[in-house]
């Protein structure tokens, strides 16, 4: 490990003098007609280096894992309190970590900037959820119409959120003619009978650890992995969460870092392991690398309905529209 993080910092060293970045492995060139994207022609002109000086993705990862344990030894106490979220000068400090330690992220945040949207944010987890169920499969301007309508139908237009007294006391029929399934429709319910019965609070939910949420989140009917990790992100703020069922994220770690396939859970960990404690910040950037990425001309046949309930069941599927 001493060798491996000696020549880490070696080859860091040779990089910053000589003006040679560590580059990806793109799966195929660009094609021409995207060379009008700023990030994609940046990280394409990257190249793989002729030298030897910058190792393949597998010793990556095995730095990665050296250099994000030397540098976190410190901050890792034996029992994690509450996680703080994203102020802006904490994100500011996250861009600048992540500038430090992965030079293949700084096309992207060079045309990006750091990602405000990850910031924490005021008011109440179960509107937050409540909402994240309701859209749900659903394309973005579907979830808003279903949402606005479920507002309405709850009484909730004149503040903008629902509550669980307003859906407790709103009838299932209601609720479904808003365009809501009957499934959604009991999660929804579900949520509100936990907070009114104070088995989940505001208060108790900003209180946990990232084990923590996800373990008490994925308890609830209609949270999966996926929501939790969107909600901790987005709502929450919390800095270090790795969406490993996230299909943006895969899909941007993939072409960023020259993977043949799509990255599995292990494999994003072993990437993502130097940008912690500030994971949720280079996911971020992997949606952008994702929409850089050139397009497959093969496109993937939809799942069929038997394919996807087989998936779900095996819990590949988390009841939500990835990225």
């Amino acid at each position: 490990e001493g060798c491996l993080l000696g020549m880490h910092l070696s080859y860091l060293c040779r990089a910053v003098m000589t003006g040679r970045m560590l580059r990806p492995r793109p799966a195929r060139p660009l094609p021409a007609s995207r060379g009008t994207n700023p990030t994609a022609r940046n990280v394409a002109s990257m190249g793989v280096p002729a030298d030897k000086d910058a190792p393949a993705i597998e010793t990556l990862l095995v730095m990665n894992d050296t250099v994000a344990a030397t540098s976190l030894e410190s901050q890792s106490p034996a029992n994690a309190g509450p996680t703080v979220g994203l102020t802006m000068a904490t994100l500011h400090e996250a861009v600048e970590h992540l500038k430090q330690v992965d030079a293949r992220l700084l096309p992207l945040i060079e045309e990006h900037g750091p990602p405000s949207g990850l910031l924490a944010k005021e008011g109440s987890s179960f509107a937050a959820l409540a909402r994240s169920i309701i859209g749900q499969q659903l394309a973005t301007k579907a979830a808003a119409v279903i949402f606005q309508r479920t507002l309405e139908a709850c009484q909730c237009l004149d503040t903008g959120f629902l509550t669980p007294e307003s859906l407790t006391t709103t009838d299932m029929a209601a609720l479904r003619a808003c365009g809501l399934s009957q499934r959604k429709a009991e999660y929804l319910t579900g949520l509100a009978r936990l907070f009114s019965d104070g088995v989940l609070t505001n208060e108790g939910i900003q209180g946990m650890d990232d084990a923590t949420l996800t373990m008490e989140l994925t308890k609830v009917r209609g949270l999966g992995q996926w929501s939790v990790h969107m909600f901790a992100m987005f709502h929450l703020g919390h800095p270090d969460i790795l969406p490993v069922g996230d299909l943006g994220v895969r899909k941007g770690m993939q072409w960023l870092y020259g993977l043949k396939d799509l990255p599995a859970p292990e494999t994003m960990e072993g990437v993502a392991a130097a940008w912690k404690p500030y994971r949720s910040v280079g996911s971020h950037y992997m949606w952008s690398a994702a929409a850089s990425a050139p397009r497959s001309p093969n496109k993937k046949k939809a799942q069929s309905p038997a394919k996807r309930k087989k998936a779900a069941a095996a819990g590949e599927l988390d009841g939500e529209k990835p990225t």
